[in-house]
């Protein structure tokens, strides 16, 4: 809308009208508009009286009505969502799709002819859209140069008991001594070294090694609601078994990165699982595996919601985290990124199943199986045999991948 200028010499009525166009444009630029609905193309955010808007409701949106180019608006989702990225009309930060959550803003500039940009998207929970690499984290721990280094703990071999202070004549009888201790790097004996578990309450880093030719093992690897990397140093002739898993105890769980580990079982992170009127079911963290990992199988899973009494409704599934893989990483088994399942019907209603995660894979990872109902990114890997969508947590074998989800020099088996 172009305002004319005020010229030397207008008086009275011409420069109260001018006036009166420049503040109906600022409360424009500074005002809310009406909440607007979610739903696939026609959630019209260029028509909104205010620069600022919510837009409500859980319908994926894969475009915007067209709008002159050049304008703005400051989004706030109400609730969940998918974004759907379009390389034309709706351009979304990484190339990828979104997942919203209450409380997530964005800054959407039209380009004109129906196609909308995403400058800016900010997550109300702080976490970045896209997590980065571990190697660009700035202040990691520092890894040991040599086992003889102090902050390496030893952990004791079969046959010795020792219950010292972690150097190699008096080393520790389990990990979680060391970790107690203050430990984080440790080098483990030809022994089974049992669980261990951080109450630290903070998001923690554990480096580990063998020696030996025979194989050493960990139990489970938990950090309650808390972040943690995880990475086996390598450059020894043992085998390390671990078997690893972060689960939520606050109100989402702790993201998890694992680097050149091998797992017989699962590394999860998972949310917790729901309480009638006392805790919601847990969203589950990121889940990250780098360099060359063997794992039997991975997972993010949104925690399980509690059946409702007749009076409340029961509740709705946590929702899943996204899963990143890259690297010639190895999953024997299968990849799942599925939400929480829904709280049944007490009477007064059942709960929705959380949302499933988006799946990434990269740099020639294989895995089995993908088990989520979001599209994957699949860029140079394999995978293999079954290829997995859900529908509220029941499988469907039939599912073939749409025209439109590119797998950039990999192969995807579908249905078996």
């Amino acid at each position: 809308m172009a305002i004319s200028t005020i010229n030397n010499g207008d008086t009275g009525l011409a420069v109260r009208t001018i006036l009166n166009a420049v503040i109906a444009v600022v409360n424009t630029l500074l005002g809310r508009g009406t909440d607007i609905a979610s739903a696939g193309t026609t959630s019209d955010i260029g028509a909104s009286t205010g620069r600022n808007v919510n837009v409500t409701g859980a319908t994926t949106i894969t475009a915007f009505p067209t709008a002159a180019a050049g304008i703005t608006r400051r989004v706030t989702f109400t609730g969940a969502l998918i974004l759907t990225h379009n390389a034309t009309n709706l351009i979304l930060p990484g190339g990828a799709n979104i997942t919203t959550a209450a409380g997530d803003t964005a800054q959407f500039e039209s380009l004109g002819s129906g196609n909308w940009k995403c400058a800016v998207y900010q997550r109300a929970s702080g976490k970045a859209v896209i997590p980065p690499a571990y190697s660009e984290v700035t202040g990691t721990p520092t890894i040991p140069a040599a086992l003889t280094d102090p902050n390496v703990a030893h952990i004791a071999s079969d046959g010795n008991d020792g219950t010292g202070d972690g150097t190699p004549g008096k080393p520790y009888l389990t990990a979680q001594a060391a970790i107690n201790a203050g430990f984080r790097v440790l080098e483990l004996g030809v022994v089974a070294a049992g669980d261990i578990t951080f109450a630290t309450n903070a998001a923690e880093t554990l480096y580990y090694r063998g020696q030996g030719a025979t194989k050493s093992t960990f139990g489970t690897i938990w950090n309650p609601g808390y972040g943690l990397y995880l990475k086996d140093l390598g450059g020894r002739s043992a085998n390390i078994t671990v078997y690893a898993q972060t689960y939520k105890v606050g109100a989402t769980s702790g993201n998890l990165t694992v680097e050149d580990v091998l797992c017989t079982n699962e590394v999860t992170s998972e949310g917790a699982t729901g309480v009638l009127n006392v805790s919601n079911p847990g969203n589950a963290g990121t889940l990250t595996l780098l360099g060359a990992c063997r794992i039997a199988s991975i997972g993010s899973q949104g925690g399980g919601g509690d059946t409702g009494d007749g009076i409340t409704p029961g509740q709705n599934g946590g929702n899943a985290g996204a899963i990143t893989v890259t690297g010639p990483s190895i999953v024997t088994g299968g990849i799942h990124a599925t939400g929480g399942s829904p709280g049944g019907d007490g009477g007064a209603g059942a709960g929705s199943p959380g949302s499933d995660g988006w799946v990434t894979l990269r740099g020639g990872c294989i895995a089995a199986l993908i088990e989520s109902s979001v599209a994957p990114n699949i860029e140079g890997c394999t995978v293999n045999d079954l290829f997995i969508a859900t529908t509220n947590g029941i499988a469907d074998n039939t599912y073939t991948p749409p025209v439109s989800q590119t797998f950039a020099g990999g192969v995807v088996r579908a249905g078996s």
